[in-house]
């Protein structure tokens, strides 16, 4: 069975019927980090960087070494 992340390909915010990802806390990327099995992530992402929904989308591989 797929999780709804695969079905909602990220447009979704967590807990939310119809929000986009631009309308994400950093509470929702944490919690969508959780959802991946990426939770291990979350502390850097989430509480060092304070990624919200915005700057989520802003992030591209190129400059993900600070993960």
């Amino acid at each position: 069975m797929s999780n709804k992340w695969e079905k909602e390909r990220l447009v979704m915010a967590p807990g939310d019927s119809g929000g986009s990802v631009l309308s994400w806390t950093i509470s929702d990327v944490r919690a969508w980090l959780t959802e991946l099995g990426m939770a291990r992530y979350a502390k850097v992402i989430c509480d060092q960087h304070r990624v919200d929904g915005p700057a989520l989308l802003m992030i591209q591989v190129t400059q993900t070494s600070w993960i």
